[in-house]
């Protein structure tokens, strides 16, 4: 057996399954324990908060307001490109793109002045194919939205020393 068939079936394994991301700045797993008081500004799913931010109330010393913009894209191939093009038969991504922009900005406020901004964005691409359809919008919106929070919270963790100075100072 040649190598031209084993590339092929390991290109149908690899080309399936969940969408490519890529996320900016990338989350760190490492990132310190912390814990942000403030009041929170944010009238979304608490699941794609930050989870080092907790909920001081009116009486915080700072006020954080979260934000995210989701944008959705995709391209079809036309049905006859896919019909007649051998890729597509060995289920290789002939077929298009479906594409989700995920921003996410999280503003630290002492008073009424910004004194902190941490943005973070994740780009996922899924390329169905012929046998596969891959990830649906709603889970590739899912994924960069908690992927977003991940990037954030290792912000505001390796920031903690700027951001204890803030709450210590008057």
């Amino acid at each position: 057996m040649g190598a031209g068939p084993v590339v092929a079936l390991l290109a149908m394994f690899l080309t399936g399954c969940a969408a490519e991301m890529l996320v900016q700045p990338a989350p760190d797993a490492a990132a310190p324990e912390f814990r942000l008081p403030a009041r929170i500004v944010y009238g979304g799913n608490r699941e794609y908060l930050p989870r080092n931010l907790t909920d001081g109330g009116s009486g915080a010393r700072l006020t954080v307001r979260y934000a995210y913009d989701v944008v959705h894209g995709g391209e079809r191939t036309n049905l006859f490109g896919v019909m007649f093009n051998p890729a597509a038969m060995l289920g290789l991504p002939v077929i298009g793109k479906d594409t989700v922009a995920v921003s996410g900005r999280l503003e630290v406020l002492r008073g009424e002045e910004v004194a902190k901004t941490y943005d973070a964005t994740a780009a996922l691409t899924n390329r169905p194919s012929l046998f596969y359809e891959g990830e649906t919008y709603t889970e590739m919106r899912r994924r960069g939205l908690l992927a977003v929070r991940d990037s954030i919270e290792s912000q505001v963790a390796r920031d903690r020393e700027s951001l204890g100075r803030l709450l210590g100072s008057d």
